[in-house]
């Protein structure tokens, strides 16, 4: 939804991101760029998921709204 809706705001939230269309890929990206790592330098992707719907919340990657008016 964010990526269709509010692409630019991904990118300047998370620039390492760049024009990756793949959730799993922008999931992996944001991972990597935040230090989301178990051992083995795999990507922690619960950690990051939860990192992106925190930010989300707060407000941290700006203003959007998951409605729209009819």
């Amino acid at each position: 939804f964010l990526q269709a809706e509010y692409p630019g705001k991904l990118l300047e939230g998370y620039a390492s991101i760049g024009e990756v269309m793949d959730p799993v890929k922008i999931l992996v990206s944001i991972g990597r760029g935040r230090g989301c790592l178990k051992k083995g330098n795999e990507i922690d992707y619960e950690k990051a998921a939860n990192l992106l719907l925190d930010e989300f919340r707060s407000g941290k990657i700006g203003r959007i709204s998951l409605e729209r008016p009819q």
